[in-house]
């Protein structure tokens, strides 16, 4: 009897992670801003995979470089989320104006690890682990920590 429940459960596990896996594909079938953003911005790290992903809101496009690198794309091609590779921060391109202001001026000599932008605005992971929330009109909300 375990066994039959211990083999269920194990393809019950799979099954869940098939279904919640997203569709590999190639660079070619990204939309065209996404395609461009990558050959700009990171034209010396090579693509090492990209997984699209149909949800409720709508396509997804989860990008990882050869770097580490990952890169999230809305179903246009606009960025929605970078995280830098491990042990990397980002380039400060990447940051908006005035949360790149908010930044140096309330935390000098820490850099960005990760961005993640949404409608209601953009949040923020720094070097010392600290989570800072801007609205949509960057300015600052609150800090996690």
């Amino acid at each position: 009897m375990k066994k039959i429940v211990l083999s269920a459960l194990v393809f019950m596990m799979a099954s869940t992670a098939t279904v919640f896996a997203g569709d590999q594909i190639s660079e070619s079938e990204l939309p065209q801003r996404a395609r461009s953003l990558i050959s700009s911005c990171f034209a010396g790290d090579p693509v090492s995979s990209i997984e699209k992903d149909n949800r409720m809101r709508g396509t997804e496009y989860e990008v990882e470089l050869a770097s580490g690198m990952e890169l999230d794309f809305n179903d246009n091609g606009t960025w929605r989320k970078i995280s830098a590779a491990p042990g990397q921060t980002l380039a400060d391109n990447f940051i908006p104006e005035k949360i790149a202001a908010y930044l140096a001026k309330t935390y000098p000599g820490e850099s960005v690890t990760k961005i993640l932008k949404n409608r209601r605005g953009y949040e923020v992971e720094l070097t010392n682990n600290h989570d800072l929330h801007f609205d949509s009109s960057e300015r600052f909300v609150r800090v996690d920590r």
